[in-house]
Parts: C-alpha cells; sequence; structure tokens
C-alpha cells in the first residue's frame, strides 16, 4: 500500500465488441475486453471503461506506449486502383484502333 500519492498515467478505453474473427472468452483467457464477465468472474462492480497504462511500479502490470492509429489511405487506394484501371482501358483501345488500322 503506497504511503504517498500516486501519479497514473494512460489512456482511458471504452471497450469494443469482439470482431467475427475473435474467438469466445473462456476465463482465464480473454481475447477481448469484456467488462460485465470480468465483473461477474471478479464478483466486484467495473466501470464501462478501462485504463490502458502507460506506465508501471509494479511489475505484474505490463505498461504499453499508445497504440497508434494507422494512416487512413483508402481514397489514396481507391484513386491509384481506378486511374490503373482508366489507363489500362486507354491502353487496350489505342492497341485495338492500331492492329484494326494496320
Amino acid at each position: 500500500v503506497p504511503k504517498a500519492p500516486l501519479k497514473i498515467e494512460g489512456f482511458v478505453r471504452i471497450p469494443s465488441p469482439p470482431t467475427y474473427f475473435q474467438p469466445d472468452n473462456k476465463a482465464p483467457n480473454y481475447f477481448w475486453i469484456d467488462l460485465k464477465a470480468l465483473s461477474k468472474e471478479l464478483n466486484i462492480p467495473l466501470l464501462p471503461y478501462y485504463l490502458v497504462l502507460k506506465s508501471s511500479f509494479d511489475p505484474q502490470i505490463l505498461a504499453t506506449d499508445p497504440i497508434p492509429l494507422p494512416r487512413n489511405n483508402h481514397l489514396g487506394y481507391a484513386i491509384t486502383w481506378y486511374l490503373l484501371a482508366i489507363l489500362l482501358f486507354i491502353m487496350l483501345l489505342y492497341g485495338r484502333n492500331k492492329r484494326n488500322h494496320s
């Protein structure tokens, strides 16, 4: 039990539902955060969010760096592939016209 105030740094997160590819949780193995199941298993009320610690003094608690969000390149990819498809179509038309004129 600490005798002085503790400084806790971290990120508050709201649990997201499991994806189609995540297996079901079966204690003690949790593949996704289910606060209702954890609350029932631990027999303590839990808040609807959790904290991802940035640092920890307890060696059993692994701290983590913030999870960077991936860049959203979907628009760039879509433009690239559509332009490549249009370019291929133009090349096919050009080759077809050249073959018809020879």
